[in-house]
């Protein structure tokens, strides 16, 4: 648990849009990881991290944009029941397809909203400086 609590820390450190990003790698590498049948635990582990990240994150995006936050919702909804069933996806060959062609296209749409939701309201996105 206090590693998790230092990741959070770390992870919140960063500007939202910058969060979004390491999302968008977490679910990228979710696509990747998952082509090696023997990297089904570390697949597992980049699910839950990215579950971690939508949390962490969802609340400012939607200060910003609710349909955004709302999608980012989803995503953990949906990343949540493949972990719920987790051995159904991974070892069914059509499964594991559908949940990498999924990860593949969330990561896509979750870099592509860093980028609007950044240039769209850049002080939201940036980190306070600090103050004299």
């Amino acid at each position: 648990m206090k590693n998790l609590e230092m990741q959070r820390e770390t992870f919140m450190r960063e500007p939202w849009n910058k969060r979004l990003t390491h999302l968008a790698t977490s679910l990228q590498k979710i696509d990747l990881f998952s082509i090696d049948d023997k990297q089904k635990e570390a697949v597992r582990e980049v699910i839950e991290q990215s579950r971690w990240y939508i949390e962490w994150t969802a609340r400012e995006v939607c200060e910003v944009n609710v349909e955004n936050a709302a999608e980012l919702v989803d995503v953990a909804r949906e990343l949540t029941s493949w972990l719920f069933d987790w051995d159904n996806h991974w070892n069914d060959s059509k499964n594991r397809e559908i949940m990498r062609q999924q990860a593949k296209a969330w990561s896509e749409r979750v870099f592509k909203m860093s980028q609007l939701l950044y240039h769209a309201e850049p002080d939201v996105g940036k980190v306070a400086e600090p103050k004299p």
